[in-house]
């Protein structure tokens, strides 16, 4: 079984999966998944965790209707592919409308360069929340109306949102 599990390039869903409790685990070979196929029901409790100690994943393509928007606990969603960068679309996909009450990372080690949380919502979030852990070359951060900043705990202290180094942060926005 591992054997074979060490094989696999490519993950590919292609039938439509209503997918409130997936776990992809992506083994140390994969290096494209493809979640054309996976959406979340409109009462999800969890969000799906895609990537675990994924060191070759460098693609991920996301069905246009997966959402998180009605998403309360978030336990990771991509945690340790640090070839992986994710587009500003998939970002803005994944966080818009979110209002999370729990989480323990959405992403960890992994390429964003523009973090979008224009329509993020943190006010419901416990103050144990790390959202951001590790992210690898991050640009610009834009924030929305939705964010309360009387609930941001700042980088470099205990429960920070985010937990990774942002120096390379040339640009942040308020709307």
């Amino acid at each position: 079984e591992q054997e074979f599990r060490n094989k696999v390039k490519r993950i590919e869903v292609d039938e439509k999966i209503v997918a409130d409790k997936l776990a992809v685990n992506a083994s140390d070979n994969t290096t494209e998944l493809d979640l054309t196929g996976i959406t979340l029901s409109d009462n999800a409790e969890r969000a799906p965790f895609l990537a675990y100690y994924a060191d070759n994943l460098t693609k991920l393509t996301l069905d246009p209707k997966l959402s998180l928007s009605n998403v309360k606990n978030v336990d990771r969603i991509i945690d340790d592919a640090p070839n992986l960068k994710l587009t500003n679309e998939q970002v803005t996909q994944l966080l818009k409308d979110t209002k999370f009450e729990n989480s323990d990372g959405i992403f960890n080690n992994v390429g964003i360069e523009r973090l979008d949380l224009t329509s993020f919502d943190n006010s419901k979030l416990n103050n144990t929340a790390v959202l951001f852990k590790n992210l690898k070359g991050l640009k610009e951060i834009a924030f929305g109306d939705k964010f309360n900043f009387n609930k941001y705990i700042p980088t470099g202290q205990a429960n920070s949102y985010f937990d990774t180094d942002l120096s390379t942060v040339e640009k942040v926005s308020v709307s």
